[in-house]
């Protein structure tokens, strides 16, 4: 039967940052000549650098409002960003019956085994709160750090930005650029894939609930958790939520898009490797463009881990999809917000954020 084993090879690293290609060739197994030497071959690179490059993790968060368990997930994500700030990049993917669900993470999706669940980097999986070790025996709490702060330690040859986004007709423009800490004369083995996340997302109807198992008699053995027991508190569905990170879009998701390097690759300079427009057309979670950001992540092709990613939020450089209107169809509405995410009982004078029945959300000036 076919085996596979790992076997840990030294190589003495360059005098200064560079790279250097090699070619290993099994001769002997056990002793005896290889009979498939000459295809059993392989190539690799050794690539010395003077300097890490600051490195970001990304966790892809699978999780459903359907989903009892998943409100930990959400607890590991608001402790991971106060411990390591923009040094972690949250996404929480939506799946099952669940009204922020979209279609370009499905094929991803469909590979997820029970939820909640993560992946760091697309390298390390696990729980979202408990971390990779969870339901091997141990169920340490907050685990999750542990495996976070380990994908931060590794070393990344590659820094990451996104240098510009902007809003215009329902599209964002972004450009991204990577600095290699080496120099190379040909293009690394990357692409790029971006996702577009939203803060502050809330709907009115009961599908907008979150179910909470944590409200169950066999979950009162958390009330001491330090991060968990409060959830013991709550009810079995929570109704006054606001969901932050979730990807409402997301595109060259699976694979990434070849990157076209608009310079040679000097181990000091930045070089734009990609500038699209990631259409938003008819999505009905843009309302506030504010509450916007965009994922930028560098996929290495020949392991298809994440190797950096950068985040940028729209903000001020995001443009209104504002219409201004003097009427609006009363009857179809669910609820009105006012740009701060605030629930309100009527339209008021000014930008009102209005939820319909049909699902869409419109962003009006009422005049």
């Amino acid at each position: 039967p076919k085996q596979r084993f790992l076997m840990e090879l030294e190589f003495p690293a360059a005098a200064t940052k560079a790279i250097s290609y090699k070619n290993i060739r099994v001769t002997k197994v056990n002793g005896q000549p290889n009979e498939l030497a000459d295809v059993s071959a392989a190539e690799g690179a050794v690539i010395t650098i003077e300097q890490n490059a600051p490195r970001s993790t990304v966790m892809e968060e699978f999780t459903g409002t359907w989903c009892g368990w998943c409100p930990r997930g959400m607890v590991g994500i608001e402790n991971l960003l106060k411990d390591f700030g923009n040094s972690f990049i949250p996404i929480a993917v939506h799946g099952g019956n669940d009204p922020m669900v979209i279609d370009a993470y499905s094929d991803i999706l469909a590979k997820v085994e029970g939820f909640p669940n993560c992946v760091l980097d697309r390298e390390v999986s696990g729980d979202p709160f408990y971390g990779s070790t969870y339901g091997l025996g141990s169920e340490p709490s907050y685990g999750i750090r542990n495996d976070v702060e380990a994908q931060l330690a590794k070393t990344t040859p590659a820094e990451v930005k996104i240098s510009a986004t902007s809003m215009e007709e329902e599209a964002i423009t972004v450009s991204t650029s990577i600095r290699l800490m080496y120099p190379r004369t040909t293009t690394p083995p990357y692409t790029v894939a971006y996702v577009v996340c939203a803060d502050s997302l809330r709907g009115d109807t009961s599908a907008w609930w979150q179910n909470n198992d944590f409200s169950i008699p066999v979950a009162q053995k958390y009330k001491d958790d330090p991060y968990l027991g409060w959830l013991t508190d709550e009810g079995a569905r929570i109704r006054d939520i606001a969901y932050n990170d979730v990807a409402i879009a997301a595109f060259g998701i699976d694979n990434g898009f070849e990157i076209s390097p608009s310079e040679q690759w000097d181990g000091e300079n930045w070089v734009e490797i990609d500038s699209r427009n990631l259409s938003l057309h008819g999505n009905k979670f843009i309302a506030e463009p504010s509450n916007l950001s965009v994922v930028a992540m560098i996929i290495d092709t020949k392991t298809g881990g994440i190797m950096n990613a950068a985040k940028t939020k729209l903000g001020a450089t995001g443009q209104s999809l504002v219409e201004e209107v003097s009427s609006v169809d009363s009857d179809q509405i669910i609820s009105i917000y006012d740009i701060t995410g605030r629930k309100l009982p009527a339209l008021i004078k000014g930008v009102n954020i209005i939820l319909y029945k049909d699902g869409r959300v419109r962003k009006i000036c009422n005049m």
